[in-house]
């Protein structure tokens, strides 16, 4: 009999002291969820980089910011000027083919010296797909069910992303969903040349672009450091 109490009030003091650590645990849970877990992303400045650009894509005067790149000098602390960008020694970069038509296409890189075209990829109608290339690469857009017939000839070049398929004379002729994809695509170009001027880079993404979700620490010099803090203190290690 003396035993089995003892069992029992062992079982007991052990079911309480679970019962304890769980009411604490759900103390921390809820105070955590109450206040920030870690820095607040509103505190994280605009990058100081970030420049004003005014662009007219058919509805009025517009601005966006824009990353207009630094002097490279910035990047190790040093006075502007005191450094210079090296040219590249590799050339490659990408190339985006736009089909702004209401066909599906095929794209392939044409090697010539009648040698067999290599097939890149499908475009769906005002869709765009993109791919590694070098300059003076040759690349031929074709019907999706007619690779023989060649609609368009690109050759990369070596300052140009963007190679657009637009055989569209008359915007009228495209039903109401094709006029609106239609549209996009060219307010796009429209963005993208205006990006251009203003930064000197191609436009890869599709304009109006969403914010960017997550928040981006800056990097404005080489050993930069940012502090975070955390109240999930369950973690030891990153």
């Amino acid at each position: 009999v003396c035993n089995l109490f003892r069992s029992f009030i062992f079982i007991m003091n052990r079911i309480c002291y679970s019962l304890i650590l769980f009411w604490l645990w759900l103390v921390v849970e809820i105070k955590a969820q109450d206040e920030e877990t870690c820095a607040n992303p509103n505190e994280v400045g605009a990058d100081k980089f970030l420049e004003e650009m005014t662009f007219n894509v058919g509805h009025g005067n517009k601005t966006a910011l824009v990353y207009v790149s630094p002097d490279v000098s910035t990047f190790y602390q040093q006075k502007a000027g005191s450094r210079k960008i090296h040219p590249l020694r590799f050339h490659g970069h990408c190339a985006k083919f736009i089909n702004i038509s209401p066909q599906p296409v095929k794209v392939y890189w044409d090697p010539g010296q009648n040698q067999p075209k290599s097939y890149i990829s499908d475009i769906a109608p005002f869709e765009a797909a993109a791919t590694a290339a070098y300059p003076t690469n040759v690349f031929v857009m074709t019907p999706k069910k007619d690779p023989d017939t060649v609609l368009q000839r690109f050759q990369v070049t070596t300052d140009e992303m963007l190679y657009v398929y637009d055989p569209i004379q008359d915007p009228s002729t495209l039903s109401n969903e094709e006029l609106k994809q239609y549209t996009l695509q060219k307010e796009n170009l429209e963005f993208a040349a205006s990006y251009k001027k203003r930064t000197g880079r191609d436009w890869l993404a599709l304009h109006p672009k969403r914010g960017r979700p997550h928040v981006m620490w800056d990097a404005d010099y080489f050993g930069q450091q940012h502090v975070v803090t955390t109240t999930e203190t369950h973690f030891v290690s990153l």
